[in-house]
């Protein structure tokens, strides 16, 4: 059994969630797009308008500070930071040099 591909985003998509996320749902984004829901949620956090302080400067009107605020911020890769516990405090490798 073979996977569909995934359906790349357009640069249209991609800005209309920005220009809309902190507006509309993400259900009614997701219709809108004709995309799931995680999808859209996904996207948005790596894009990164979906954390909340984002959204509120958003909301405010404070476009340019909340868009500085996501450059300072950088990327955010998850599983590059959790995968293998060497960054959590007190961790010893077990097989390693000590």
């Amino acid at each position: 059994m073979s996977r569909a591909a995934p359906k790349l985003w357009s640069e249209a998509e991609t800005q209309f969630l920005a220009d809309n996320y902190h507006l509309q749902t993400v259900r009614e984004i997701a219709l809108q797009l004709g995309r799931p829901v995680q999808a859209v949620m996904y996207k948005a956090s790596t894009i990164g308008v979906a954390d909340l302080v984002t959204q509120r400067l958003l909301r405010c009107g404070k476009r340019d500070e909340a868009l500085a605020r996501k450059k300072a911020a950088g990327k955010y890769c998850k599983f590059i930071t959790t995968r293998f516990g060497h960054e959590t405090p007190g961790y010893v490798p077990m097989y390693g040099t000590r």
